[in-house]
């Protein structure tokens, strides 16, 4: 009887190591990284098109497949290996400008379902932002299920401050609104033709800056709290500038808004300005855009 007993748990454990290898989920150990390359077209020769931006993902498996989606002005993409590689393509868009786009994880959670999560890092009201991630797979299964995870994180934004009346009125007499006065001296980037930026922290740094000899009594600014930013570029015509806020990311941007006002046929450099809290030390980098592109945070 014992012999019977012993006989039966064996085919029960023989039973079920040959079920456990015939599935073979069971063996794989979920979730697991899924590798991939991210994939980017030389800029600005070759750009992608006919996207649908609807925060899905298109699996593609051919260079014709891919063709439908680029165009190049000139040159030509990066080559895919097709026969060993799926490129994954997704695509969506937002009304925030967006300053960054990262893949945080790409994991297969079951035999055929894969969750891919991305991070959209917005800085501020913009009007349409397309976005597109893109990568390098081995072949993939039309039966593995791909979840889009979507994320969003701000960034933080310095706005420009009122410090007083008497600073105001001096700072905007030397850069852009009162620039238009005939025969007005350069006061700030007299040798200078180039579009530029400078932020100022010191005394010393706004007495170098400033060139007026006129003006030589400086209002005063506590740096130890503050920072004066100034800038320079040239336009057709007359244009006025106008400093927004400030995006902190590893590198300060300062927005900047063109206001038009009338045409002439020269190319004019026009200066702006503005005070700001006390700046951390990171590089300093300005975008320009037009009045109706731009919509603040607050």
């Amino acid at each position: 009887m014992k012999n019977r007993f012993y006989k039966f748990i064996a085919l029960l454990l023989i039973a079920a190591g040959i079920a456990a290898s015939c599935n073979p989920e069971e063996k794989e150990k979920y979730p697991k990284d899924i590798s991939f390359t991210e994939y980017s077209l030389p800029k600005p020769s070759c750009q992608w098109v006919n996207l649908p931006c609807d925060g899905k993902i298109i699996v593609i498996d051919s260079k014709a497949e891919l063709e439908k989606y680029i165009s190049c002005a000139e040159g030509s993409y990066p080559a895919i290996d097709f026969s060993k590689h799926s490129l994954l393509l997704a695509s969506g868009k937002t009304d925030q400008k967006i300053s960054s786009i990262h893949v945080i994880e790409f994991k297969q959670h079951k035999a055929q379902h894969s969750r891919l999560n991305i991070e959209i890092n917005e800085c501020y009201q913009y009007l349409v932002e397309k976005w597109c991630v893109a990568l390098i797979v081995e072949k993939w299964s039309n039966k593995n299920t791909i979840v889009l995870d979507l994320s969003y994180t701000e960034e933080k934004n310095i706005f420009p401050v009122f410090i007083s009346t008497d600073i105001e009125k001096w700072l905007q007499k030397f850069t852009t609104y009162y620039y238009f006065l005939p025969n007005r001296e350069k006061c700030f980037f007299r040798d200078i033709l180039s579009d530029t930026c400078m932020t100022i922290n010191s005394v010393d740094e706004f007495s170098r800056a400033f060139s007026c000899s006129d003006e030589s009594d400086l209002p005063e600014i506590n740096f130890d709290n503050y920072t004066l930013v100034v800038g320079q570029k040239t336009e057709r015509g007359y244009v006025l500038l106008e400093n927004k806020w400030i995006i902190e990311n590893d590198v300060l941007t300062l927005l900047v808004v063109k206001h038009g006002l009338h045409g002439t046929n020269s190319d004019l450099p026009m200066q702006f300005g503005g005070i700001y809290t006390k700046l951390p030390e990171k590089p300093l980098a300005v975008e320009y855009y037009w009045s109706n592109e731009l919509k603040s945070p607050r």
